[in-house]
C-alpha cells in the first residue's frame, strides 16, 4: 500500500478508499504501517466523517460505508481481511451487492 502520500487535514478527506487502505494496513499489517499517529479510533473517526461527507452517494451506501468502517475497525483480524476483500473486490460481496 502506498500510504506515505496523506492529505495535510485527514478532517477534509472524502476518499472511503483510502481510508479503507489506512485500516487495511493498521489492523493486518500494524508493524508496517507507514502513518505515524493513526490508530483504529482515529480511523473509525474519519472513516465516519468521511462517509458523511458523501453527498454524491444515497443515504443508505453512507450508512453502509459507515457500518463497514465499525465493523472492520472492531472485528478480529480474520473479519478484517474478509471485510477489506469485499470492499475492493466487489464479485466478493455476494447479496451485499444489492445493498451498495
Amino acid at each position: 500500500l502506498n500510504l506515505a502520500h496523506q492529505p495535510r487535514n485527514s478532517l477534509n478527506m472524502l476518499s472511503v478508499t483510502y481510508l479503507i487502505n489506512r485500516i487495511a494496513s493498521l489492523k493486518l499489517e500494524p508493524e508496517r504501517h507507514p502513518i505515524e499517529g493513526d490508530s483504529r479510533a482515529r480511523l473509525l473517526r474519519l472513516g465516519i466523517v468521511a462517509s458523511a461527507r458523501r453527498f454524491d452517494l444515497p443515504l443508505r451506501t453512507r450508512a453502509l460505508y459507515m457500518a463497514w468502517f465499525i465493523a472492520a475497525v472492531l472485528s478480529p483480524k480474520t473479519l478484517t481481511m474478509w471485510l477489506v476483500s469485499t470492499a475492493f473486490y466487489p464479485e466478493r460481496r455476494g447479496v451485499l451487492s444489492k445493498l451498495v
